[in-house]
């Protein structure tokens, strides 16, 4: 009988041990993988009919990393027009990253073009990199939307006859994994 007891208390604590370390615990998982979706969106402009954003890449740093570690999550991004997308979520790419949490998404702008009044300008940025702060989670298997929320009408300055510059004001517009940008919540400051 002895014997008996001490075979079912081992098989309970075997089972106990197994059902803790299973792969379907709640959280998010370290090891695994999940999609991070990037969108863009804008308040429309009043002096211009466009405004033409060529991005190198858009970058991601992870809340445990070094300051220096930025993870690619889309290279060579489709140029996006501020008037286009007033008011509207476009999806610039979606990225399979490591799940966990993130503090930052960071945009290299390579060239801006303004139109006013039927004329291009190349417009000048004071910084080709543009920093976003804010937290969001990405749980493996599900999908996290992040928008870029430009404010085109107080980004875009006419400083001339022929001197227009790009100086954004953003936010980061930040969803819940398995959410659409439709249900996303701002959660956000920007730096440049």
């Amino acid at each position: 009988m002895k014997k008996l007891w001490v075979l079912i208390i081992t098989l309970v604590l075997a089972n106990l041990t197994f059902s803790c370390a299973s792969p379907g615990a709640s959280g998010p998982s370290a090891t695994g993988k999940g999609s991070l979706q990037v969108y863009v969106t804008d308040a429309l402009p009043k002096e211009v009919s466009a405004v033409e954003v060529k991005a190198k890449n858009i970058e991601v740093h992870k809340a445990d990393a070094s300051e220096d570690s930025w993870i690619t999550v889309l290279k060579d991004p489709p140029v996006f027009d501020l008037v286009k997308i007033a008011g509207v979520n476009v999806l610039l790419g979606t990225s399979e990253i490591a799940s966990g949490n993130y503090t930052q998404v960071r945009l290299d702008i390579a060239e801006v073009n303004v139109t006013v009044e039927g004329k291009q300008f190349k417009a000048t940025v004071p910084s080709d990199k543009l920093k976003l702060v804010g937290t969001f989670s990405v749980e493996e298997g599900k999908r996290t939307p992040i928008t870029i929320d430009f404010d085109g009408e107080k980004s875009v300055v006419l400083a001339g006859k022929d001197q227009v510059m790009l100086k954004p004001v953003v936010k980061l517009i930040v969803g819940k994994p398995g959410s659409t940008p439709a249900a996303s919540t701002a959660n956000t400051t920007s730096t440049r």
